[in-house]
């Protein structure tokens, strides 16, 4: 039978589509020694294995660790993902197990490009796992994110990449059943800022003792029941407003605090109100950029929750108050917690 150009055509094609895809296949499996790696991804794999180490035998959040869940990195520009973690041993083509260091605790797999298992977190379009979405890929669940240069390099940076990973996976695996902290508007009229600034003042006050290497837990007691003062005028005046802002303040603010804590285990410098020019910036600086008019209303719903919620979280820490974590965990959306309301049960 003789070929028509035509047919000939699509069957060189085929040809050079399927030697293609082989070629990819095994390039995948080429390398596979930590010290082949390139360094953003030798380092990506190295801070993930200090944080799984050192959870082992410090828990950040009650209840709840990365070291028990599969974790899928994927780099920002289509390049390498790496399954760590996963429940068991994998045996595919489309995955080439990583010669990780004699001291590394962490199993890795390199995934082909080509692998369909990693598809719907390829092609999502977001940077980590959809609340309430299950990703599986070769038997195992896991949580996504990705990663670039700037998730190590950056500093000062929640995008950093454990402490990225770490704030939004708990949002993942920990607040399914609380109470909803989604973002929120609203004006801020100038009663409310004058309210808000006594507010940040005491916040300032309580970051300013717990940067101390001993703290007075008389002092912190003290400035806790100004800001409980401070919280309530502003509820009084403004509930519709407070009422989201706490709401938000507990979700993404134990969420920073993880990320914090974090960041800390692998030496990471990261902290409350930490920002890409400046860390340690006082609370009080913010409502002295508003009326200056630097900052935008919109600046106190968008970001300051995060912030002084992760400060509540280290107050609370630094108050010895008893199963804090427990409380918020236990929470449903029925019968919702926040710090706010924690606070308020332990300092009056």
């Amino acid at each position: 039978m003789k070929l028509t150009k035509k047919k000939y055509g699509i069957l060189i094609f085929i040809a050079v589509l399927v030697i293609t895809l082989v070629l990819v296949i095994l390039s995948n499996r080429l390398q596979t020694n930590y010290d082949d790696l390139s360094e953003i991804d030798k380092q990506i794999l190295t801070e993930y294995d200090t944080l799984y180490k050192s959870s082992l035998e410090k828990e950040i959040w009650k209840d709840y660790s990365l070291s028990d869940k599969t974790i899928l990195t994927i780099n920002q520009h289509f390049g390498n993902a790496y399954l760590i973690n996963p429940k068991t041993p994998i045996n595919s083509m489309l995955a080439a197990e990583i010669k990780m260091p004699k001291d590394s605790d962490i199993k890795v797999y390199r995934i082909s490009i080509l692998s369909p298992q990693i598809f719907k977190a390829r092609f999502d379009l977001g940077n980590f796992n959809t609340t309430g979405v299950t990703y599986s890929a070769f038997g195992s669940d896991y949580f996504f994110t990705r990663y670039d240069e700037k998730s190590i390099d950056a500093q000062y940076s929640s995008e950093h990449f454990i402490t990225f990973l770490s704030h939004e996976s708990f949002h993942y695996y920990v607040q399914s059943n609380w109470f909803s902290g989604s973002r929120f508007g609203g004006d801020l009229s100038t009663e409310d800022l004058n309210l808000l600034e006594d507010e940040y003042k005491t916040l300032s006050n309580i970051q300013a003792e717990l940067s101390k290497e001993v703290v007075s837990k008389d002092l912190l007691l003290g400035y806790s029941k100004e800001y409980l003062l401070a919280k309530e005028k502003r509820l009084k005046l403004n509930p519709e407003y407070v009422n989201q802002e706490i709401s938000m303040e507990t979700a993404e603010g134990t969420a920073t605090y993880v990320g914090i804590e974090a960041s800390e285990l692998v030496d990471y410098d990261f902290g409350v109100m930490y920002f890409d020019n400046a860390k340690d910036v006082p609370f009080d600086d913010v409502t002295e950029k508003l009326k200056s008019g630097l900052l935008d209303k919109e600046f106190v719903a968008n970001r300051m929750p995060y912030e002084s919620g992760a400060l509540l979280c280290q107050l609370l820490d630094a108050l010895n108050v008893d199963e804090w974590q427990q409380q918020l965990n236990s929470q449903t959306m029925d019968k919702p917690v926040t710090l706010f309301s924690i606070l308020q049960d332990n300092v009056y």
